[in-house]
């Protein structure tokens, strides 16, 4: 479990540091790769959630 309590916090500071350059602004490639990787993040980040919820009800 802490090892995706830390995986979650530091996929937390890469999408934060994403949108960060996001706001900076860009090429329209850089924005999508950007944008596209923040959709990556989020969806890894809902699996380890889901698996932290699951392993923390058997605890």
């Amino acid at each position: 479990m802490e090892q995706l309590e830390a995986d979650m916090a530091q996929m937390e500071k890469k999408k934060a540091k994403l949108l960060e350059n996001i706001n900076k602004g860009g090429s329209h490639v850089e924005i999508t790769n950007w944008a596209t990787e923040i959709e990556e993040l989020t969806n890894n980040q809902a699996s380890k959630e889901m698996r932290w919820l699951e392993l923390s009800e058997n605890v």
